[in-house]
């Protein structure tokens, strides 16, 4: 057992090294948001609405997207929540559009709009979230004005 031992400690480091840039891969994504899209309304059924993401891999090592979960605000009230548990990879150094369904009530949609009419002015668009890449929780939020 004892000549094998320096080979096992060399196959356990070189295991524990490539998990490891795995991991540090995946918190170098970048996640940035594109835009808004709206489905046809359809009698008073609320529209489907998606969010279009870039996410940008700036690393050589291709990224597997586990989970993304975001609240998303418009003119910081809140306007629905985003979720997407399919598994996306994001090739080494690309980008990719991520589009996710947002999960919204009639409500929040009425007073969103509302609240674009009345302002005349830019919106401002957040959203605070996590995505889950290779067992890591990676915090993501931004903020724009379109």
């Amino acid at each position: 057992m004892k000549k094998y031992l320096p080979f096992i400690i060399l196959a356990g480091g070189g295991a524990l090294l490539y998990f490891s840039s795995i991991a540090s891969a995946g918190r170098k994504i970048k996640v940035y948001f594109s835009s808004l899209k709206f489905g046809k309304i359809k009698g008073f059924n609320v529209p489907d609405t998606f969010a279009i993401f870039r996410l940008v891999n700036p690393t050589n090592t291709s990224i597997t997207l586990n989970s993304f979960q975001a609240d998303l605000f418009i003119n910081d009230k809140y306007f629905g929540n985003m979720q997407n548990l399919n598994t996306t990879i994001i090739p080494a150094n690309s980008e990719v559009n991520y589009s996710i369904k947002i999960e919204i009530s009639v409500i929040s949609t009425a007073m969103a709009f509302i609240n674009l009419f009345r302002s005349g002015k830019k919106v401002k668009i957040s959203y605070k979230g996590t995505i889950n890449s290779a067992g890591l929780v990676i915090p993501i939020s931004e903020t724009v004005y379109q």
